[in-house]
């Protein structure tokens, strides 16, 4: 598949880039961006794009050749020295998160791991983490990175950005307060003495819709979950869809701390929902590569 390819040399390209040609894309005098710039975006939104694509390759290469690949562990080795050369946190853990499960494959039952449970885990995950810090104040999570690994106790600054944007959320819970005036709102410096900031989003997915679009557009997202758990039983190779499960859980751990756009999320999701017709063309070249394996012999 041409998504397959395109995606592999992304992210051999990206390596390349930030390891051996980082100044190919100079900063722009004057311009707000002050971080360096590189092929996947800015240093630290690199895993808005390196995550997904190497999600979306780890679950077509499964499809592919019904197994494990060493290909997918050498993307997984450059995916993670490359999110640590770009001090990208979120990038480290969700890779990190993502090829655990992939080595788990095959051992934790498919009935633990699937879209349902997965959403599940979404909202419990930011209930915990950033909801229980910005409502009860209590930082749980936060006291134990500061205490045991000498980190800035605020995500740097993310606890900060949390509450800035939940104050305007209560402001307008049910309709938000639309797209350009989330981001207007959200723009401002956040300090603290680790860290100095400059915030254009509430670095959380749920936050981040639920400013700009209230209550009301979570409806839509929440519409879509519900039609693709039911498509997802058209399945009939389980193992293909645990797979699929497993790239959306990467991207989700992204959502908990950035606000990256929805669509590779979607991309999943419709892979989800076509998971009948994928299964009948992935099958239908597997058939065909061994009946010419067999015709030539």
């Amino acid at each position: 598949m041409f998504i397959f390819k395109k995606f592999k040399i992304y992210i051999f390209i990206h390596f390349a880039q930030v390891f051996f040609f980082p100044n190919i894309f100079p900063e722009n005098q004057g311009s707000l961006i002050t971080q360096e710039i590189y092929f996947l975006g800015i240093r630290n939104q690199i895993g808005q794009q390196l995550i997904p694509m190497t999600s979306i390759v780890m679950i077509i290469s499964y499809m592919k050749e019904k197994k494990r690949s060493p290909l997918i562990f050498v993307l997984g080795f450059l995916a993670i020295i490359t999110s640590i050369k770009t001090n990208s946190s979120t990038g480290i853990i969700a890779i990190i998160v993502l090829y655990m499960l992939y080595c788990l494959f095959g051992i934790i039952p498919n009935s633990v791991i699937n879209i349902k449970n997965t959403s599940i885990g979404y909202i419990v995950g930011n209930v915990l983490l950033v909801f229980g810090q910005v409502i009860s104040n209590i930082p749980i999570v936060a006291n134990i990175i500061q205490r045991y690994f000498g980190k800035d106790a605020s995500f740097s600054n993310r606890t900060v950005i949390w509450v800035r944007s939940y104050e305007n959320f209560k402001n307008s819970y049910l309709l938000g307060i639309g797209r350009h005036q989330g981001k207007s709102v959200m723009t401002f410096h956040a300090q603290n003495q680790y860290d100095k900031d400059t915030s254009y989003s509430a670095h959380n997915v749920l936050l981040q819709t639920i400013v700009e679009s209230g209550i009301i557009g979570l409806i839509p997202i929440a519409i879509l979950i519900v039609i693709t758990i039911n498509r997802s039983s058209r399945c009939r190779n389980q193992n293909y869809l645990l797979m699929i499960v497993i790239g959306i859980i990467a991207v989700m751990v992204t959502f908990l701390m950035e606000a990256y756009d929805l669509t590779y999320f979607l991309i999943l999701l419709g892979f989800i929902f076509n998971i009948d017709k994928m299964e009948s063309i992935f099958d239908k070249r597997k058939y065909v590569k061994k009946e010419s394996m067999v015709t030539e012999i």
